[in-house]
């Protein structure tokens, strides 16, 4: 009976030490390198629709990648960039996660993100970018002690990374 309950409440700290999961947060998924150029077509022209494919984090599993929180990453991405209209632009941009894979244990946690952007101008709706970006992140002990953070981060830091070829997509025909 007593090594019942010194497992349980071995259990139980543990649990509460861990904390609850977290989804990824908009500011950790923003990019904060630039790419932009002052001779892109696309300067102050990008308006972002809602996204779809995320997940809602449950506090007692694993954190996910939100909508709402991805799409204010990629506003605030391309703000940084000069990209993002202000109210309604002449392009409209669409991301849409496809998959976001995440390993179930371990010390290090690598996820995967697959995000597809489809760019389209707002008038005529004619498809001037359609492109699904792989990227992923790793975190690992140094990042976070606890799991749940850590799985965070490495959310965080996959989807960041996707951005940040979203914008090299959008930007690189114009830093020549």
């Amino acid at each position: 009976m007593k090594k019942v309950i010194t497992l349980m409440f071995v259990a139980i700290t543990s649990i509460y030490l861990q904390g609850c999961a977290s989804g990824a947060t908009s500011a950790g998924m923003t990019s904060a390198k630039t790419y932009m150029t002052s001779n892109n077509p696309f300067a102050q022209q990008i308006s972002v629709d809602a996204v779809d494919g995320g997940s809602w984090t449950n506090p007692i599993w694993v954190s996910k990648v939100g909508n709402k929180d991805m799409q204010e990453a990629v506003k605030a991405s391309l703000k940084n960039n000069g990209l993002l209209a202000n109210g309604n632009g002449a392009y409209i941009l669409k991301p849409t996660i496809k998959d976001v894979d995440q390993p179930i244990f371990g010390a290090s946690f690598t996820v995967n993100a697959d995000v597809q952007y489809v760019l389209k101008e707002a008038a005529s709706g004619k498809v001037v970018l359609s492109k699904t970006l792989k990227s992923s992140h790793k975190a690992t002990m140094s990042d976070s002690f606890f799991g749940v953070k850590r799985m965070r981060i490495a959310n965080e830091g996959a989807i960041r990374n996707n951005i940040d070829l979203l914008l090299q997509q959008i930007t690189e025909p114009y830093n020549k």
